[in-house]
């Protein structure tokens, strides 16, 4: 048999043979290595046969000539030789990643070899045996042999063999293909030959689609040719000798006579049928019969003419034309659908009659009417007004036309569909289908008497979507109306009112804003087209809420436009602000409550207020209200953080009502009265909480708003009646009877801005009045009927009048008892200046100007604090006062603290008047020689040294006080110093003694000194000077040696040197005056 592998009998080992078929051809090529009787059949080899056999170039020889058929295929060897070497194929494919080399491919097998041989080894480790299982080696029991019946081995030996078959199939098909790389270059080259076909292939099918494709577009490149001539010649003449003629017999015309006897014929049995044989459908009762057809109208629809070919009552009638009763529509019908129309409704004549007939024109005109909307859907948006604006969908016969598609929220829209016209409580029965539509406003379906008022013949989709985009419209602003109302507080000042204004034919309304003193109310009105909210005036205000309303999801609408129209007031409010000056401010609230339905607050500054004070305005539903606040200045919680202002009490402007009023009309001036009535509620407010705080009785007058008598700067009056007793502190069971009556009436003027505190902060002027008792106060009385003070007035009845300033937002209560214990005490420094017999140039609280002297030729002026407290000032006029040795002490006796403070320092003055002019006096007697020196350790000592004697003489001058029939009588003790260290000299001594020792009426001498009045110290005292003076001139031989040297100071003494005289003492010269220079040449200086 040919091809089947023969062995030699008692060959040894196996044939050689390969699976890549290589030893074969070995065996062709020659090989040595081969046996070439191992191959064929030894009965019948292949190389007997002559057509097997091959010349000696290699060609193969044929059995006789071959015919060709089809030309010379002879080729000769030559011109195999001469023949062109093949192109060059493409090897591109060698390179790619998808070749992968054989060595690569053993690896991965292997790999996955040793991968699964552990994946095997692992699920065979889990397979373990049940409890109780006898052990066997290797699954078989000892002793005996027995096949394996564990199914734990079965499935272990299962596993393994699956991982030998698959194992084997895979390195099988890498040992062949190991084989076939032995013929990988003449692989490789087919494949590259079918890559070179495959492209040849593809190269030629690409080609026959270019050319196709040019075919294709070249046909608009063709030129037409029609036959002009002979479309001239048939329109011409009506005929043409190249159309061929069809033959046909027209018909005999019929006469006028017969056409008008065959249209009554027509009638008359047209009107039979109708009235006798036809059962007319409800809806096309009403005909007419004229010119042989009877015309059946179908109001708001349509209204076809019918016609019949015979008299049978069978035959069917047949549709001549058609014409629809709703607008807008075309009066005659396209040319495309005519046919199509008459051939449908001759077909439900001819099966249904008239019924079928009405059935398909009403479902037909139902459609129609359908398309007519849909085609104005399409031409509002097409002209740009609605673009974007409503979506338009329609399925089968229902029209669905949303509006408002760019409003967040829920949609809305109308549905206008063809429905069965069946209602729920109807019988079953058929009923005609209809138009219904539908409107679903936010999502829910409304009432169809929304739409009753839709009109289904004169179609207009715009009409009936502004209809019901009105209805919306009010629907929302009557919702918002109705959420402003709810707010709170009630009643409100913020009113809300729907208007109606006439825009393209439907009631577009709006909603009307307004507070009192807006200029102009909000409008806010609903775009009708894009359903926007639409706000004016237009403002940044309102621009701001306006977008706020449309693009915010889930928006309070009420509360939205209620906190709208108090920011504008706000806006308003805070510009007029501005323009008056005021500085705005931001505040935090601490534990404080805002009047209800507040939305937006502003803190204001006022010009010339205190820090502490400012004035809050809020704005909500209750309208524009004015609080006066108390204001704390709080440092940063955080490093380098700024500070932070808390509004720690807040309390309303009672009046602001009838500003508020008045605020659109005239804005400055009612933001002044507000900032007076704010002043004057400080007032109140401090000043009652001062009452509240000391228990003291009080009441408050009416607080109105009076005239502002042309100035801005004359507050509004504020009264508060109190108790005299209660207020000075007077306790009920006194002994003695108060100085005024029990009514004290405070009033309030406003600011005065002429008047600045240090702080920049401006005072407010307040009015006391009282009434003094009978015969209290007679010295303060006497003085004010002659004083022009402007300040304090009384009258003939005892009334008083005080008028006093504060800084602004200060206590008053204390400040009023200072004032009224500084009324009495002004009394008393009156009195005493009567007794004492001086006068007064001037008196009020806050000074007295007193003339002293034998001819009042000198002042004392004295300057009290505002307030009451000390020090006192004291100004000596004129620069030749004699006290201003001593002005120093008497400023300081005068601000002691004792209540007899000031009749002390007026009996100083009266006391030490003689004795300092004597002092004057011997000064001039020296001319001008230092021969003594005056030391003052009080009011009533002085100590008087003579430096010029050796040693130095001290004598000290006491003013001593002592009762003498009821009386205190003041005298002058003249003396020797205790503090004389060294001894006088003799000469001086004997002088002395004999002073003290000789009487004399103007003094008393008591034998070591001399005691004198006040009046008569004076001879005293030159006396004294002249016996030193005596003294002196006895020893000037001795003083000579020493007059060059200065006056040595006795540290025993206790005393300085006099430098320089000055006024008021060592107290330094006030601001705005120069110091005056003395004209003595010694003066007193303190210890």
């Amino acid at each position: 048999m040919p091809g089947r592998i023969m062995m030699e009998p008692g060959a040894s080992g196996s044939v050689d043979l390969k699976k890549d078929k290589s030893h074969a051809q070995a065996e062709s090529r020659g090989d040595p290595s081969v046996d070439s009787t191992s191959y064929g059949s030894r009965d019948t080899p292949a190389s007997d046969h002559p057509q097997h056999k091959a010349n000696g170039n290699g060609l193969p020889t044929t059995n006789g000539s071959m015919p060709l058929t089809n030309g010379d295929h002879a080729v000769s060897p030559s011109d195999v030789a001469n023949m062109a070497s093949p192109p060059p194929l493409d090897q591109s494919w060698r390179t790619t990643d998808v070749n992968k080399s054989m060595g690569k491919l053993m690896d991965r097998v292997a790999q996955r070899c040793y991968l699964d041989l552990q994946a095997t080894l692992s699920e065979m480790s889990k397979i373990s045996a049940p409890a109780g299982a006898s052990a066997q080696a290797n699954g078989v029991s000892p002793g005996a042999v027995q096949l394996d019946e564990s199914e734990v081995s079965k499935s272990k030996k299962r596993k393994l063999l699956e991982f030998a078959n698959d194992q084997r199939d895979r390195f099988t098909k890498t040992l062949v293909l190991a084989d076939w790389t032995k013929n990988a270059d003449e692989m490789a080259r087919i494949i590259d030959i079918n890559v070179w076909q495959r492209k040849q292939d593809l190269g030629s099918k690409a080609a026959a689609f270019e050319l196709a494709d040019i075919k294709h577009s070249l046909t608009h490149l063709k030129m037409p040719a029609p036959n002009i001539e002979g479309a001239m010649e048939l329109l011409a003449t009506g005929r043409a000798d190249w159309v061929p003629d069809p033959g046909y017999i027209a018909p005999e015309r019929l006469t006028s006579k017969q056409l008008l006897k065959t249209l009554r014929d027509m009638n008359v049995a047209l009107a039979t049928r109708l009235n006798l044989d036809e059962e007319l459908p409800p809806d096309m009762s009403d005909f007419t019969i004229a010119n042989g057809r009877a015309t059946f109208q179908v109001p708001g629809e349509f209204e076809v003419d019918l016609t019949i070919a015979d008299e049978d009552p069978s035959t069917p009638f047949y549709f001549i034309d058609i014409r629809f009763l709703f607008t807008p529509c075309s009066d005659l019908l396209p040319e495309i659908v005519r046919p199509r129309l008459e051939a449908s409704v001759n077909i439900e004549l001819a099966n249904k009659g008239l019924k079928g007939c009405y059935d398909f024109l009403h479902n037909f005109v139902l459609t129609h009417k359908i398309n007519v909307l849909r085609a104005q859907a399409g031409d509002m948006i097409r002209n740009g007004k609605w673009f974007d604006c409503i979506k338009v969908e329609l399925l089968r016969r229902t029209l669905t036309v949303s509006y408002w598609n760019g409003v967040l929220g829920q949609k809305s829209w109308i549905v206008v569909a063809v429905v069965s016209g069946r209602q729920a409580k109807t019988p079953r029965r058929k009923l005609q289908p209809r138009l219904r539509v539908q409107w679903y406003c936010d999502g829910l379906a409304q009432d169809e008497q929304e739409t009753a008022d839709f009109q289904l013949v004169d179609l207009d989709l715009e009409r009936c979507i502004m209809s019901v985009i009105s209805k919306h419209s009010f629907r929302k602003l009557e919702s918002a109306k109705a959420g402003i109302e709810a707010l709170t507080p009630s009643p409100r000042a913020l009113t809300a009112e729907i208007l109606s204004a006439q825009s393209d034919g439907s009631r577009i309304p709006a909603l009307e804003l307004s507070l009192p003193g807006m200029r102009k109310p909000l409008n806010i009105r609903i775009e009708p087209v894009t359903g926007q909210y639409s706000i004016s005036p237009v403002n940044a205000t309102t621009l701001f809420w306006q977008t706020r309303l449309n693009h915010v999801q889930n928006v309070q609408v009420p509360q939205e436009l209620a906190s709208m129209a108090a920011k504008s007031m706000q806006v308003k409010v805070n510009d007029q602000a501005q323009s008056c000056g005021w500085s705005k401010f931001n505040a935090i609230l601490d534990s404080v409550e805002l009047p209800p339905g507040t939305y937006h607050r502003s803190h204001f500054k006022l010009k010339d207020w205190n820090s502490g004070w400012g004035l809050t305005a809020t704005f909500g539903t209750g309208g524009e209200q004015w609080s006066i606040c108390r204001v704390q200045h709080r440092p940063a919680t955080a490093p380098n953080g700024p500070s932070v202002n808390a509004i720690v009490t807040l309390q309303e402007v009672i009046g602001h009502g009838a500003v508020a009023r008045t605020l659109a009309e005239t804005s400055e001036s009612s933001l002044k009265r507000i900032e007076r009535l704010a002043v004057a509620e400080i007032f109140h407010w401090t000043l009652a909480s001062e009452f509240e705080m000391g228990h003291i009785p009080y009441k408050m007058a009416g607080r109105g708003a009076p005239a502002d008598h042309g100035s801005p700067e004359i507050g509004p009056s504020a009264i508060i009646f109190t108790k005299f007793s209660r207020l000075v502190g007077i306790a009920p069971n006194a002994a003695s009877k108060p100085w005024a009556s029990e009514v004290v009436r405070l009033a309030f003027f406003g600011i005065d801005r002429k008047k600045k505190t240090d702080d920049g902060d401006a005072y407010v002027k307040l009015v006391l009045k009282l009434t003094l008792n009978q015969g209290k106060l007679p010295e303060l009385r006497q003085m004010l009927s002659t004083s022009s003070d402007q300040d304090i007035r009384v009258n003939s009845t005892g009334g008083l009048a005080l008028r006093f300033w504060s800084p602004f937002g200060a206590p008053l209560v204390e400040q009023i008892r200072i004032r009224l214990k500084n009324l009495e005490k002004l009394d008393r420094h009156l009195a005493t200046l009567k007794q004492c017999g001086f006068t007064h140039q001037r008196a009020s609280l806050n000074s007295i100007v007193i003339r002293y002297g034998a001819a009042d030729e000198y002042t004392a002026a004295l300057r009290f604090a505002e307030d009451g407290s000390l020090p006192v000032l004291l100004e000596l006029m004129p620069d030749s006062n004699p006290h201003h040795r001593i002005g120093t002490l008497l400023e300081r006796s005068l601000n002691n603290k004792a209540p007899s403070a000031f009749s002390s320092f007026v009996a100083s003055l009266q006391l030490t008047l003689p004795l300092l002019q004597t002092i004057d006096r011997l000064e001039e007697s020296h001319g001008g020689l230092k021969f003594f020196t005056l030391n003052a350790r009080a009011p009533t000592v002085f100590i008087i040294t003579y430096g010029m004697l050796r040693p130095a003489c001290k004598f000290e001058l006491i003013a001593r006080s002592k009762w003498r029939e009821g009386k205190s009588e003041v005298r002058w003790l003249l003396q020797e110093a205790k503090s004389q260290t060294q001894p006088i000299a003799e000469v001086l001594a004997t002088a002395l003694k004999e002073l003290w020792k000789s009487g004399d009426s103007r003094w008393t001498a008591l034998g070591n000194s001399i005691v004198a009045p006040a009046d008569t110290i004076a001879a005293a005292l030159e006396k004294l000077d002249e016996v030193v003076r005596k003294t002196e001139s006895s020893s000037q031989p001795e003083q000579q040696q020493t007059d060059d040297a200065p006056a040595a100071h006795d540290p025993a003494s206790g005393q300085a040197p006099a430098s320089t005289k000055s006024n008021g003492g060592n107290r330094p010269a006030q601001p705005g005056q120069q110091p005056k220079k003395s004209q003595h040449n010694e003066v007193i200086e303190l210890d």
